[in-house]
């Protein structure tokens, strides 16, 4: 018998205060994990998803990855809302261990795949 696959929306989760949502999926991707699902989260936060897998990784854990100027995230913003009808493409955040995650450890639910987009 394969595992269930269950995708989880990661918006709230990337948040820095904490919700009520957040709360309820993070402890939703444990108890999954926990009956054996294979849980995968989905992020759509605002960095840039290079093709190398360790810088991919990098950028998703830095909490001073972002560090584009005002009207150039915008543009990018702007030009990612409007392909958004034609499709998002998701990729992979490899998670190796190479990276420092402390920052982020707190928000982080159980996964076995992280995606950003």
């Amino acid at each position: 018998m394969t595992r269930p696959r269950i995708f989880l929306d990661g918006y709230n989760l990337d948040l820095e205060q904490g919700t009520g949502v957040a709360t309820y999926a993070r402890t939703l991707s444990y108890r999954l994990g926990a009956l054996g699902a294979e849980v995968g989260v989905l992020y759509g936060a605002r960095t840039p998803t290079p093709k190398d897998p360790l810088m991919r990784e990098v950028r998703f854990f830095d909490a001073r990855g972002d560090d584009r100027r005002p009207i150039t995230g915008f543009v990018k913003d702007l030009r990612r809302l409007l392909g958004v009808p034609f499709g998002a493409t998701a990729r992979e955040v490899p998670v190796t261990g190479r990276v420092i995650t402390r920052s982020f450890e707190a928000r982080l639910p159980h996964f076995d795949r992280l995606y950003n987009y």
